[in-house]
């Protein structure tokens, strides 16, 4: 008989045993933690909360965090953030995807500024390649399953990108920067208040003439991308507020071909690649004495067109319309969150018909949910019980549902968090009807079910300015979808969900000792055994991975030095030959980066970033060649 429990699963469900009893019968005192431990987070719950009262496992990365790195990209800052792996495909503008604990990029919730953010046109994932870093006020990751309260794209946790607001002091900040493989960068980032309304209106552009991504031939590919991004925010009638947010990006890739006929690896081409990308979303709050009610639209539409070949060109179009109404009340340490949403996404793709099939098509679903949240929080433990129930137009409704439990000891010092739940995955519509006619439909395909625990211990030691973490997790996935599953009777492929279980289990741990004012030193380590059906280990997650990040913050001078570690990992390579298909292994590599912020005036700073300072040579994904040492300095004027 199949075990229903994994060993580790075991362990946390008698933890969580003795926990519970422990609190029950625990007598209630102050606690009272430290406040410079104390961040609120939006996205752990459907309420703000503070993330280390939480049971969940949050990582947040501040604006204090972005501006000391002053990262190119956002990659640079999720290398550092424990349960977190990145695959870039070759350098800027290359697709970047990023896993949590092992799950698929497509199993991640991206959301901006509470705007669902995953391209409905490339198989509900995100890009994170086009995210610019210089327009973000911080990152929000919370890690385990988040369907019951975010919806179904965030089976694997959620990622949510804040983009800097208004303030009560009107300024305005330009930043004008160059760098290597021809790099040029243009920010400007403003912001005004009238009255009970503040105005941001940020405008990025980056430019780079790029490196060869294959590993022969002298074709550099470039990229281009220009982002422009506004919030508002305001109070009327005492207890009114609204929020409006708008993001558009537009950029451009030069990527190469697949030398097909030879070796099946990338090969010098005039391929290219245009996107847009824009985000809207408008939410209007009203709070009377406990009762909190958020009416929230939300809207994402993406095009992406790919120039290849002469006749050849495809275009891919997706857009989610978002509705909700959250209803929350509040009595002393209690509250009860109701949710109603409705969720329509569209798809269309177009294309010439070739050998390959037919392209051209026009789909949509229609999704409506209810979901609840519970939340208490007294100073010996806080508790959450969430639950959601979705019914899709066109496959099989789900429930999914999460629990979390944290206990504060030693006066707040000591915490330790259990949490378990059900999440789903609904099917995206290129697992279910592919890029071709050719491919057999499968309007039958489930949602993936994910049953997750996980166990948390945080230690604080204040005299030593000390704080330790760590979480173990296990993962099950049944109804894992399968989208090229082959059919011998037709000669094609189809989609299928796969009978059984894969696993994903593992340990994340991270240290940060602040023994001064002006100095922090932080490390995280993961270790993630991620296996499929068959036992073998799932792709590009590496087994082993980390980071040491040393800060010091001077009265004029900042400086940080970053090394972050990924270990061996394995990859799929598809030759044009037998066997067709066949396990590769890609080596380890270690990246450090330094950073240098120096004030010249009180409006006028100087930034200069090193990365890949060692001129690492490594693949990311088999075959494509990741950028060497990058060189970017940076002017910022603070104009008023």
């Amino acid at each position: 008989m199949q075990r229903l429990f994994s060993p580790s699963s075991q362990l946390l469900i008698l933890l969580c045993s003795l926990l519970c009893s422990h609190l029950v019968n625990a007598e209630i005192g102050p606690v009272t933690p430290s406040s410079e431990l104390e961040q609120i987070t939006v996205t752990a719950s459907r309420l703000p909360v503070i993330s280390e009262r939480t049971g969940s496992a949050v990582s947040i990365i501040s604006k204090e965090d972005i501006q000391q790195l002053n990262p190119l990209t956002v990659s640079e800052l999720f290398r550092r953030v424990p349960g977190l792996s990145v695959s870039q495909v070759g350098p800027a503008g290359s697709l970047i995807q990023i896993r949590i604990r092992g799950a698929e990029a497509n199993q991640i919730l991206v959301m901006i500024d509470g705007i669902e953010a995953n391209d409905v046109s490339q198989g509900s994932e995100f890009n994170f390649a086009h995210l610019m870093p210089n327009q973000i006020e911080r990152i929000e990751i919370v890690r385990g399953p988040q369907s019951a309260i975010w919806g179904s794209d965030s089976l694997a946790g959620v990622i949510h990108i804040i983009t800097k607001q208004g303030k009560a002091e009107p300024s305005s900040l330009l930043q004008l920067g160059a760098g290597s493989q021809g790099l040029q960068q243009f920010s400007v980032a403003s912001n005004l208040n009238r009255g009970q309304t503040t105005f941001a209106l940020g405008l990025e552009s980056v430019r780079n003439q790029g490196e060869n991504a294959s590993r022969s031939g002298p074709e550099d590919d470039g990229y281009r991308n220009t982002t422009l991004s506004a919030r508002l925010q305001s109070q009327f009638a005492n207890n009114y507020h609204v929020k409006a947010s708008l993001r558009s990006t537009r950029s451009e890739t030069e990527y190469d071909d697949i030398d097909y006929a030879t070796t099946g690896l990338p090969i010098d081409a005039e391929f290219r690649s245009e996107s847009i990308q824009n985000y809207a979303g408008v939410t209007l709050s009203h709070t009377n004495n406990n009762l909190i009610q958020h009416l929230r639209l939300g809207l994402n539409d993406s095009d992406n067109a790919n120039y290849t070949r002469p006749d050849a060109d495809t275009l891919s179009r997706g857009q989610r319309q978002h509705l909700d109404y959250q209803l929350s009340f509040r009595i002393r340490s209690h509250s009860i969150t109701g949710i109603i949403e409705t969720e329509k996404e569209t798809f269309e793709q177009r294309g010439p018909i070739s050998f390959f099939g037919n392209p051209n098509k026009s789909l949509s679903t229609l999704n409506r949910a209810i979901a609840s949240e519970y939340l208490y929080s007294s100073n010996r433990f806080g508790l959450s019980i969430s639950a959601r129930s979705e019914n899709n137009s066109d496959f099989q409704s789900s429930l999914s549902w999460r629990f979390t439990l944290a206990g504060f000891f030693n006066e707040g010092d000591t915490k330790i968090s259990l949490a378990a739940g059900l999440a789903v995955k609904n099917p995206s519509f290129t697992e279910r009807f592919g890029y071709f006619d050719s491919f057999i439909g499968n309007p039958d395909l489930k949602p993936e079910h994910a049953l997750s625990y996980e166990i948390g211990l945080r230690q604080h030691f204040q005299d030593a300015s000390l704080t330790l973490e760590g979480h173990l997790f296990s993962n099950q996935l049944e109804n894992e979808i399968n989208g090229f599953s082959y059919i011998p009777a037709t000669y094609s492929f189809s989609a299928i969900n796969e009978q059984g279980r894969s696993s994903r289990e593992g340990v994340e741990l991270s240290l940060l000792w602040t023994p001064t004012e002006s100095l922090a030193l932080s490390t995280s380590y993961t270790y993630l055994d991620s296996q499929a059906l068959t036992g073998t280990m799932e792709v590009r997650r590496p087994k082993h991975s980390g980071s040491v990040n040393l800060r010091y913050s001077g009265e004029r001078t900042q400086t940080s030095l970053s090394y972050t570690m990924t270990g061996t990992q394995q990859d799929d390579f598809y030759p044009p030959y037998p066997p067709y298909q066949q396990r590769v292994v890609l080596d380890k590599f270690s990246l450090l980066s330094a950073n240098v912020s120096r004030t010249l005036s009180p409006r006028l700073r100087l930034k200069l970033q090193i990365s890949n300072l060692l001129d690492e040579q490594y693949e990311e994904v088999f075959g494509y060649n990741s950028p060497g040492v990058t060189l970017f300095t940076a002017l910022e004027f603070q104009l008023y």
